[in-house]
């Protein structure tokens, strides 16, 4: 069977690919999570990525920051990469306004501590409806995950994602299967973005969900756990 590397987004673990590992798993598709909180680059990460796994080649599923270090891995080791799944992410570089806001969040982490911005300025753009009957358990499992990663973790990965290159031209040169998701009411990786890396990806294809936002892989998990498993049974299964 395929191998499958999850790189979970931001400030979360393996926890935010629950479903989607556990369906995959009984399907008898090998899984490995990437550690994604000890470098402060996307180069650091994607090649501590390749030198602990043990897949000889792997499709990438990558959410949000997940995804974008997933595009990094596909340039740096295009031999190995067999497949892109990428699920509410962006393919562009940092504009300057947001790489200001990294500064001023991390300046504020080292003096106060990062709980707050995870309360307060990351969490409520996570979800599309706040007030759903999930939405609480979400959010502390947002909160969990971020506290065990860390301050560390926090300001490392500020600082790939502040620094990290536009992968529009990784994207045209992909030449594999590729899926692309989206929640239709991301907040911070607008539906657009995701028709601009369908287009650019010569194989791909894109699934649109309605009431979703950031985090496809909870807010719909049977869905894209579907999703998924149908992209690498028709693509993959022989492998």
């Amino acid at each position: 069977m395929a191998n499958i590397i999850f790189l979970p987004g931001m400030m979360c673990d393996e926890r935010i690919f629950e479903h989607q590992i556990k369906t995959l798993k009984a399907a008898k598709y090998n899984i490995e999570i990437a550690a994604m909180d000890e470098f402060d680059s996307m180069q650091a990460l994607a090649e501590n990525i390749l030198a602990k796994t043990n897949f000889d080649q792997f499709i990438l599923c990558g959410l949000s920051m997940g995804g974008i270090l997933a595009m990094h891995l596909s340039k740096l080791a295009d031999s190995k990469v067999q497949g892109l799944i990428l699920l509410d992410t962006n393919f562009l570089s940092e504009v300057p306004k947001r790489q200001a806001k990294r500064d001023i969040d991390i300046a504020r982490a080292k003096q106060e501590g990062f709980e707050n911005i995870l309360k307060d300025e990351m969490k409520p753009l996570y979800l599309e409806d706040m007030q759903s009957k999930l939405a609480k358990s979400y959010l502390n499992l947002f909160y969990d995950m971020g506290v065990k990663l860390g301050l560390e973790c926090f300001i490392n990965q500020n600082l790939a994602l502040k620094t990290r290159p536009s992968y529009e031209q990784v994207l045209k040169d992909f030449k594999k299967p590729a899926m692309v998701i989206c929640g239709r009411e991301d907040k911070l990786c607008p539906l657009s973005r995701h028709v601009q890396m369908h287009e650019l990806l010569e194989y791909s294809s894109l699934h649109i969900l309605g009431k979703t936002g950031h985090i496809a892989s909870l807010e719909q998990a049977h869905t894209v756990s579907f999703l998924i498993k149908e992209f690498l049974d028709n693509e993959f299964k022989k492998l």
